[in-house]
């Protein structure tokens, strides 16, 4: 009962909205003037708790789907690479859908061993041990190796929490890997991010 008055409330709302009139002179301007007043009338937008990117959410990563649009194009802020990894973003003839044409390419670099990415998350990452992270990433592309998830320290070598998730990944396709991290231990501080490794040389 509670979601039909929801939704005849809103509807009622729509068709109120929809009844309004603005008037708006052709010629010799809008007086801005009440009371002996001159009001200056703008746009202000106050980015209080992350509202431009949807607000406070239980979501650790920024940027995380790399949202595009024209006027605001995509690019892979917040990212970093890890192991000499390069990160560029593609738009692929396939994207992973309509909504989210572009994708992040993580490729090898000079160095050796494991490669991949770490996001600062906003303002850093707050890790407990009693808290279960979930989450999960798409692929595309055949890997037979094994992807890491892991929450880092970026003051110290410490790792506060990692797993090893088995690829699914196959060719010309896209595939997801959900995941569950629970940390080993708390975080002293949340300078930390959150890394996606993997190792180039597996084929």
């Amino acid at each position: 009962m509670g979601f039909v008055n929801k939704a005849v409330l809103a509807a009622s709302c729509i068709a109120t909205a929809a009844a309004t009139s603005v008037k708006v002179s052709s010629s010799g301007g809008n007086s801005t003037k009440h009371f002996g007043l001159d009001y200056g009338y703008g746009f202000l937008h106050e980015d209080i708790n992350n509202s431009g990117d949807g607000g406070i959410y239980a979501e650790l990563i920024q940027n995380r789907a790399f949202q595009y649009s024209e006027a605001y194009p995509v690019s892979t802020d917040h990212y970093q690479s890890i192991n000499g990894a390069s990160l560029s973003i593609q738009f692929l003839g396939v994207p992973l859908s309509d909504a989210l044409p572009a994708s992040m390419r993580v490729s090898s670099g000079n160095g050796t061993g494991p490669i991949g990415f770490e996001n600062e998350g906003y303002w850093g990452m707050d890790v407990k041990a009693s808290q279960e992270y979930t989450g999960s990433f798409w692929v595309k592309g055949a890997y037979k190796g094994s992807f890491t998830a892991a929450f880092k320290s970026n003051l110290t070598d410490d790792v506060f929490g990692s797993v090893e998730i088995e690829s699914k990944a196959v060719a010309n396709d896209w595939t997801e890997h959900e995941f569950v991290l629970q940390p080993s231990k708390d975080a002293p501080n949340s300078n930390n991010t959150f890394a996606v490794t993997f190792d180039p040389a597996v084929s």
